[in-house]
């Protein structure tokens, strides 16, 4: 009978199948036990939805539910059979579990009336049920449904003598009358003890097999956003347990128990928590730039946690606001995935601000450097051979112009400079955007004229005489900037060799410098309307043009530029030629 018991009882519950569920796998489960599991599975304070699949207790083979839930599975009906079968045996038959320790049938007296029924001593319901049986060791009368609740079939109840119900008359002699009362209040506190720690046994049993399944996720996102939940609620299972140690030693035949989360709590804590990394920082002293290229560095403090990083840019355009800026990423280029932590960008635009943020990457996010400004250098360019004067010689490097009369005659195009008391010549390139700089050594030549025009500009005549040419020019002497044939004179020292031109198409400027000085000579403001292209002229010697380089730091310098600040207003001409005071 005891082996027939254990086969009859519950996983869950640790008793006797109650309304048994026939589960694929062949196992059964109490209905109501199935149902706990279930509501186990939701986060508490989270409504209770229906779940599309649990485990089975037993074997752990996944029970996948239809849309009736627990309804759709079917009632083990040939189980339940036999269990109220073997309940009935238990209680009153012959082969009952403990039969040596159970009493017959204790015979009422004949003269014994309806009246003198015996009432169950442990119901709190009034009227109380009648008694169905007496149990000799504790000394009280239970009717059905409190002998179930007290005394389920298992040790050390089993042992329990159990006779029908006798008058408390007939065991006065073995029971002060004084404390009755307070016995049957012992053993209601211990029955609902019993029945708090199954409970806490069940739902720790599915949180234990939950916080199992948890810690072989291998998807880390999924991980992240469960493992906190369980993590609160083993340590929330492990304080209440505390609550659960019973305080009342009835006999000793009773022990505390607390159950202990100790293991699973120390696995949990252990986990290695996988963080964003820090964001990285733009070596800005170590980046490199062409005309058209950029070099970005950067270092990271946690390198070996980062997955790749991410590089951004876009231009600069001058908003002061860069959060604008940031949130309008259309307009930013992102290159993916680098493994290093530099990398050269190609095909930018020369002379060119641009902003470039660098992110860290790992499996739990993402983190952005701060902005790093970076600038392209000035476009390069070479003296054209096809368009200078038949009478200039340009040099085998195109950097050089020198003035030569018996040099070989050139056929004549239209591209060519044709001017008769001028020889001109202009670089291979037009520009159309960006801050660009460049500089001219002019040696011992006496009579010259350096600046841009536009492709449309004259030919045949000085630089500086028409609408389509802005210039800085030398005559002998006197040193003046021309646009329009309208000079203006600018003081300058005689022996300067070199000239700086710097051109900021974007921003509409044109400005010269004495580079050796590190002063500031004059600035056109234009208006561009089209592409411009470096030109030059001669009277006499020669010209040698340095391209490509870096503004000089003076030229960043605002008091450099208040000292030769130029109003408009007293401009004599119309094109918006700032005047030097």
């Amino acid at each position: 009978m005891e082996t027939l018991e254990s086969e009859l009882t519950c996983p869950i519950c640790l008793e006797l199948f109650e309304d048994p569920l026939l589960l694929p796998c062949a196992h059964s489960l109490c209905f109501s036990c199935a149902h706990r599991i279930l509501a186990s599975s939701c986060a508490s304070g989270e409504p209770l939805e229906p779940l599309p699949a649990f485990q089975c207790p037993t074997c752990r083979y996944v029970i996948a539910l239809n849309h009736r839930g627990l309804e759709g599975l079917k009632r083990n009906v040939t189980l339940q059979n036999i269990i109220d079968r073997f309940q009935k045996a238990s209680l009153s038959g012959p082969n009952s579990p403990g039969e040596n320790c159970r009493e017959r049938p204790y015979r009422q007296s004949p003269t014994m009336s309806g009246a003198d029924r015996i009432a169950c001593q442990f119901c709190e319901q009034d009227p109380p049920r009648d008694a169905v049986k007496t149990c000799i060791t504790c000394e009280v009368s239970y009717c059905d449904r409190c002998l179930r609740a007290t005394h389920p079939n298992k040790k050390p109840f089993t042992s329990h003598r159990l006779v029908e119900p006798v008058p408390d008359a007939h065991f006065r002699g073995l029971t002060c009358l004084e404390h009755e009362n307070e016995k049957v209040m012992k053993l209601r506190k211990l029955a609902q003890q019993v029945a708090n720690c199954r409970q806490c046994l069940e739902r720790s049993t599915v949180l234990i097999n939950q916080a199992e399944h948890i810690l072989k996720e291998n998807d880390h996102a999924r991980f992240l956003q469960t493992a906190k939940n369980v993590a609160e609620r083993v340590a929330m299972a492990t304080a209440s347990s505390q609550v659960l140690i019973p305080d009342i030693n009835f006999n000793d035949a009773f022990e505390n128990f607390a159950l202990d989360f100790s293991r699973e709590k120390k696995l949990l804590e252990g986990l290695d928590y996988l963080t964003a990394p820090n964001p990285p920082s733009v070596r800005e002293e170590l980046c490199t730039a062409s005309h058209d290229t950029i070099t970005v560095h950067w270092i990271s403090d946690d390198e070996f946690s980062i997955g790749s990083y991410e590089l951004q840019y876009t231009i600069f355009t001058g908003q002061a606001n860069f959060i604008s800026l940031y949130n309008s990423m259309d307009s930013w280029m992102i290159v993916p995935n680098i493994k290093q932590n530099h990398y050269t960008v190609h095909g930018l635009q020369s002379g060119t601000r641009y902003i470039f943020l660098v992110k860290a990457i790992n499996q739990a996010g993402s983190r952005n450097s701060e902005p790093a400004r970076l600038k392209t250098n000035s476009q390069p360019f070479k003296l054209d051979p096809k368009v200078a004067h038949k009478k200039l010689k340009i040099s085998n490097d195109g950097l050089q112009m020198e003035k030569d009369e018996s040099s070989l005659k050139k056929s004549h195009t239209p591209e060519r400079f044709s001017g008769t008391g001028c020889y001109g010549a202009a670089g291979n390139v037009f520009i159309d955007s960006g801050c660009h700089y460049w500089e001219v050594t002019v040696g011992s030549s006496t009579w010259y004229a350096i600046g841009i025009a536009y492709k449309s500009a004259p030919k045949n005549e000085w630089i500086g005489k028409n609408s389509s040419s802005w210039v800085f020019s030398r005559c002998n002497n006197n040193f003046v900037v021309r646009h329009n044939n309208k000079e203006m004179p600018v003081d300058v020292h005689p022996q300067m060799k070199r000239l700086g031109v710097l051109l900021d198409y974007d921003n509409n400027v044109l400005s010269f410098y004495d580079p050796a000085n590190s002063l500031h000579l004059h600035t056109f403001e234009v208006s561009f309307i089209l592409p411009v292209c470096p030109t030059f002229t001669i009277w006499n010697k020669s010209l040698m043009v340095i391209s490509g380089l870096p503004a000089p730091d003076f030229i960043d310098y605002p008091e450099q530029q208040q000292e030769h600040h130029c109003r408009p207003q007293e401009s004599p001409y119309v094109s918006g030629m700032k005047t030097c005071h």
